[in-house]
């Protein structure tokens, strides 16, 4: 006889885990927070081992938590797949997602085989038109965009947190680790035309919205800021998950680790008609665990090649 937990709980505790937050879960469940709550305490009395460490700013998961996420979120996602085949519900034969040029470079594409193993039956087709969001849902299942979320006749839901510093070839600074912010002002300063306040939001929360830079260089993607940067054209400021492999080889440093400004993330968007599509269901729960493995790997990461 199997030995399960309840199956409930189990559904409260992905969904929670997934969502980093109780209310979240309980907003997509359908259910109140106190409800996730009591089935999260359910499950750890059952299993006998926490799940979530809890504060007054929040839940994170234990390394247990962790681990058992992992494999509940894979079982639970080859229950829906089998249910949809059973019934014939199936998956589309593809999604049509539309991402800005950047994004899909830096970050969708390196993880998109992961989906491909993931949910081998749904055939991913990836373009970057850059029109507005109703005018790409036309022709995509979803369309990604840097929030804040402002689209209220549609479905959004935020996946991936960001986060700015700047960047630059490493040893372009003297100090090689800058200690003085006043070294900024001696180089130039590398922008992107689509986000065009990034260096002005650094400055404000770095304390020196004043500063100005001897020269600047324009760009119309992130993509080629950053390629700029590892050319050793100037100091580029850039979102931190689209540039951690770059760190982690050493063709880009931040020469301020510690000051790591937040911005607005990105979010999945499609109608409201398609809400219970199995296939923008399952692409949108894989966006959400990669986020959140992205979140986890890129506060390490901007520490990185600080020489």
């Amino acid at each position: 006889m199997r030995r399960l937990p309840p199956l409930n709980s189990l559904r409260a505790f992905e969904a929670a885990a997934r969502l980093e937050t109780f209310s979240r879960a309980a907003s997509e469940l359908c259910v109140t927070h106190g409800a996730v709550s009591k089935q999260i305490q359910l499950l750890e009395g059952w299993l006998e081992v926490r799940l979530f460490q809890r504060s007054t700013i929040g839940v994170t998961l234990t390394r247990a938590g962790e681990r058992y996420f992992r494999e509940i979120e894979a079982a639970l996602n080859r229950i829906t797949s089998a249910t949809a085949s059973l019934t014939q519900r199936s998956q589309p034969a593809h999604l049509n997602i539309t991402a800005p040029p950047t994004f899909a470079a830096k970050w969708l594409m390196p993880r998109l085989s992961r989906f491909s193993v993931a949910c081998p039956t749904v055939e991913i087709r990836v373009n970057t038109k850059r029109d507005s969001v109703a005018t790409c849902l036309r022709s995509s299942d979803i369309v990604i965009r840097r929030g804040p979320d402002r689209w209220k006749a549609l479905e959004s839901r935020l996946f991936l947190q960001e986060s700015i510093t700047p960047v630059c070839q490493t040893g372009l600074l003297r100090s090689k680790g800058a200690k003085r912010l006043s070294e900024l002002s001696q180089h130039a300063w590398l922008h992107t035309d689509a986000r065009s306040n990034d260096w002005k939001t650094w400055l404000k929360a770095a304390g020196i919205p004043g500063m100005q830079p001897p020269r600047s260089l324009y760009f119309d993607h992130s993509s080629l800021t950053i390629e700029a940067a590892i050319d050793g054209m100037g100091i580029g400021m850039a979102p931190i998950s689209m540039v951690r492999q770059e760190l982690q080889t050493g063709l880009l440093m931040t020469p301020f680790p510690g000051l790591v400004t937040p911005t607005p993330g990105y979010y999945a968007i499609y109608s409201r008609k398609r809400q219970a599509d199995q296939g923008i269901i399952e692409f949108c729960s894989w966006l959400e665990r990669e986020g959140m493995a992205t979140r986890r790997k890129s506060v390490a990461a901007a520490t990185l090649r600080r020489r």
